[in-house]
This record gives C-alpha cells, structure tokens and sequence, in this order.
C-alpha cells in the first residue's frame, strides 16, 4: 500500500532554518528517503522577495520557496503565498497534501479551498498551541486581544473541515478530537542525526579551550519565554549554593531574557559570574558546546501551550548523545525523556538541584544516561518514525 504513495506536498508557512521549518522539513527529507516524490514549500526568508525559487535536494525532494513582502511583522506576504500554494494543488497531483500551521494563510487558504473536494488527500498538522500563546507570550496580548480570538478561531473553526491531522502531543490529539478530527496521528519533532555530529568530549574541551575538570551545563535554544526564564536562573542559583564552581554555558544574553521576560524578577548578582553567553551556535559550534558538555540543562513551564508542543531543540538535544536536565512536566517533551530514561528529572526544584550536582560528580552516572540518550536517540530518529506517518498516509488514501 506504501508503493501507492507517489507524491508529497508539504506546505509550511515558515522560512528555512526556523522553527516549524525543522519539522516539514525532517519529515520531508524521510518521506523522500522512502523514494516518495516531495514538494516542500516555504516562505523566503528575504525582507523583499518576489520570486518562487526551487531547489533540489535530491532526486525525491525538492524545496520551493515562496515570495516575501514584508511591510509589518504580521504583514508579509502570507495571503500570496496560500493562494500560490493552492495553484500548486490544483496544477499538480499530489497523493497527499500536508499543511502545517492553519493559523497561518500559507496554510488556511488551500485548507479552505480544498477541503471539500480533496478532503481524503489533505491532512492538517498542529504543532504549536497558538490559542494558548498569549498566556506564555504577552506580545500576543496587544491589540485589544484580537489576535487570540483569531488563532482560536482558526483552531477550533478553520482547522475543525479538515477530515485528518497530525500532532506534535497528546494534549492536541485531545484537543483534536474535542473538535470533531478522530483520524489523527501523533509525530513528535524528531531526531535528525544530520543536523550535527557529536565528538569525543576531552576533543571539543580542548577545541573550546575549556579546562578538562571544569563542570558546566549547557543551555540553547532560540525561544525561552517567562516561566522559562525564571526556572532557569532560579535553578542556577539553588546550583551555586550547592557547589558554585558550576558554569553555565548559554547562547543568549541572561540579563537581555530577563529585560525581555521577567523584568520584576530579582536574582543574585553573583550566579552571573558563571554565566557564559557563547552567542549563536552554528551547525559546528553546537557540536562542540554539546559534546564538551557535562549535561544540558532544559527547564519547562505548564501552560497550556507547553503542553502542547514539542521543542524542535529537544531533537538536537538528544542528537547531541549526552546527558539531559529537567524539571518533571506534564509535557509531551518530558514524557518522552522520562519513557526513554534518558534525562535527570525531578519536579522538586531543590531535589533536581541535588541531583544535578551529584551528576556532575559522577562520571559513570554520565555514561549510564548517556547510553540511554543514544538508544532514545535511534528510536526517535525521523527515519524510524517516518514508517508510522506513512501508514496512516495508506490509511487516508485506502478511504473512498
């Protein structure tokens, strides 16, 4: 039944190497490696871009990207890119057209135009909880409130034509389902072991010219809103009570997150000695910063948009083969870590703080955790999770 696959349109709204990208993107590249022919279609990342330019990847996977007006941060072109799209499912055919983010028109658009006759073909994917934004990002709050009334309705409204939908967690599988979509499969943001390569750690010390005895954790990622914020340096400061020879190793300015997240929040002045913003990391950079590491260090909150997602970065965590810290959520992210055991995990803040130490001193433990990370790692590679998703493709495709 796979064999009856021949053709793939993936459209998402985003531009290339930026968040939802990874996503369409991963499942794209596996999709093509099962000699499935795949359209992938995103937003240029240009501010000015009136051009549609493809490339070919490889001889199944082609990725086309869309132009880009960019007049205002929530004026950029999308409207143009979702008809464009739907131009695209009407001239070409595609067995099935997966489209990712219906907050967005890239998306929408075909979703709306589409839906009552290809239905069988169309699968919506949700993997951001945008209805519960706002609680964790307060720019959405701004406008007298439209913008939540709009995400909701294009959730809850919009989405709710569709036949089938994918989800990155088991809060939108439910949330799906309240709304009428009961054909549905769960895919959480994978692994992509080509996204980096780990080294050996004494290598990267001595590339990074950090002392071999030196223990540090390390934190990364492009996006850590408030609850985030708070947990992260409040931990740290329970970890320099414990042993303050602990670094902290970050690619983001700490005292810009809290200028941006937490501005009434007070923390010990002295936990930032240790503090070391590295700046962006590169494909290359994250290798070493990962593999040099004694363990990453990941802190979630329990919002509704927390539950629902699944950090992109969480893949490269895992990617990366080492040991992983965080705090016990009800969230798909850490469900996963905890299924696989491949995470130092505690709900008690002060207990995780403990345990943090007594990992930093014990290189065994290390390798314990670290073994697990690999196998968590081979499990949840886009490659081995791909054969489900094409089952429930067959699935679709077997309805008359």
């Amino acid at each position: 039944m796979i064999n009856n696959i021949h053709k793939v349109l993936l459209v998402e709204p985003c531009y290339e190497n930026f968040g939802g990208y990874f996503r369409a993107f991963g499942i794209a590249k596996s999709l093509a490696k099962k000699k499935i022919h795949v359209d992938l279609l995103i937003s240029s990342n240009k501010k000015l871009d009136l051009l549609i330019r493809s490339k070919k990847i490889n001889d199944f996977l082609t990725i086309i990207t869309l132009p880009r007006i960019e007049i205002h941060f929530f004026i950029n072109g999308r409207i143009l890119r979702g008809v464009i799209a739907s131009i695209f499912i009407l001239l070409k055919k595609y067995d099935i057209i997966h489209l990712f983010a219906v907050v967005h028109f890239e998306s929408n658009i075909p979703l709306i135009l589409f839906s009552k006759t290809l239905g069988h073909k169309i699968i919506v994917d949700w993997d951001d909880y945008w209805t519960g934004i706002h609680k964790t990002i307060s720019f959405y709050n701004k406008f007298g409130g439209i913008i939540p009334k709009y995400f909701r309705f294009c959730e809850y409204t919009v989405q709710k034509i569709a036949k089938y939908a994918t989800a990155t967690s088991d809060f939108l599988i439910n949330e799906l389902n309240k709304i009428g979509i009961n054909k549905t499969h769960k895919i959480i943001n994978c692994v992509d072991p080509t996204e980096f390569t780990p080294i050996d750690k004494a290598t990267a010390r001595v590339f990074l010219k950090i002392p071999k005895d030196e223990k540090f954790l390390l934190v990364f990622g492009n996006t850590f809103f408030k609850e985030r914020t708070i947990y992260l340096l409040r931990f740290f400061e329970k970890l320099q009570f414990l042993d303050p020879s602990i670094k902290l190793y970050i690619n983001i300015d700490p005292k810009k997150l809290i200028t941006e997240n937490c501005p009434e929040e007070v923390f010990e002045e002295s936990i930032f000695n240790n503090i070391i913003n590295v700046g962006f990391l590169n494909k290359k950079q994250l290798s070493h910063y990962s593999s040099a590491t004694d363990a990453i260090l990941f802190l979630m909150g329990e919002t509704s948009y927390e539950k629902a997602c699944f950090p992109i970065r969480v893949g490269a965590f895992i990617n990366s083969e080492n040991v992983i810290i965080t705090n016990e959520t009800n969230t798909e992210a850490c469900k996963t870590l905890k299924e696989y055991d491949s995470a130092v995990v505690d709900r008690d803040m002060n207990i995780l703080a403990q345990k943090t130490v007594s990992l930093l001193r014990d290189s065994l433990l290390q390798k314990k955790y670290q073994q697990n990370v690999k196998r968590a790692k081979q499990a949840l590679s886009w490659n081995n999770q791909i054969e489900k998703l094409l089952r429930f493709y067959t699935e679709i495709l077997s309805v008359e």
